[in-house]
Parts: C-alpha cells; sequence; structure tokens
C-alpha cells in the first residue's frame, strides 16, 4: 500500500506541469496572433496559472467544499436561511413575504412590471 502512496506526489506535480505546459501552448497559438504580444516561457506561463489561480479561484476541490447531495452540510446562504424560513411561524413568513413582495427578479415580478407597463401605455393613449 505504501509503494502505491509515493507516487502520488509525482503523480500531482505531473498533472500540474502538464496544466503548465498547456497554457503556455495555447498561450503561444493565440495571444501573438490575435493580439501581437510575445510568446511566453514555461515558467512564465507557471507565473500565469498560480496569479489567475489568485485571482479566480478554481481548479476545484479546497476546503471550501459544500455538499449538495440529500442530508449533507451546506454552509451557504440558501442553506441558512431554508433553516431559517423552516423555524419562522405562519406570522413572521407571511410579514416577510409581504416586506419583501416585488423585490425579487422572478417570474411573477417580471409579469408585474409587464401589466404596469401596459397599464402606463394605456393612460397615455
Amino acid at each position: 500500500m505504501k509503494k502505491k502512496m509515493i507516487f502520488i506526489p509525482f503523480f500531482f506535480i505531473g498533472i500540474v506541469g502538464l496544466l503548465i505546459w498547456g497554457l503556455m501552448h495555447l498561450w503561444n497559438w493565440l495571444v501573438p496572433d490575435v493580439f501581437g504580444w510575445s510568446v511566453i516561457t514555461y515558467w512564465q506561463a507557471a507565473g500565469l496559472l498560480l496569479l489567475s489561480k489568485i485571482l479566480f479561484g478554481g481548479f476545484g476541490g479546497g476546503g471550501k467544499h459544500k455538499c449538495h447531495c440529500k442530508g449533507g452540510h451546506d454552509s451557504g446562504w440558501k442553506h441558512k436561511f431554508k433553516n431559517k424560513w423552516m423555524a419562522m411561524s405562519t406570522e413572521d413568513k407571511r410579514r416577510w413575504e409581504e416586506k419583501f413582495a416585488g423585490t425579487t427578479a422572478g417570474r411573477e415580478c417580471r409579469d408585474d412590471r409587464s401589466e404596469l407597463d401596459s397599464t402606463k401605455m394605456d393612460d397615455k393613449e
């Protein structure tokens, strides 16, 4: 079992190396012709990859993994709101709906706006 485990770090290093190599070749294939910029080296591609990771996140995984399966734990705002909503009384839910009626971008609001726009058009005529 330990013999197989020793190859895992080398596997991930190889994957990262291939990703950098692919980024370098993609850049060197597209960017000089499209934008007139210069070609880049392997280490510049590694820097771009790292910079994009810092600025945009990505590559999946990490410590912020959320389980969206049934019965799983999700610490996102939707999960927290759902728990809060389920704990509300019927009267609290009614007040919430009255307070925030028409503030969503849902279909109901778009339908309401189209009805309002048509009544404004009728008033102008």
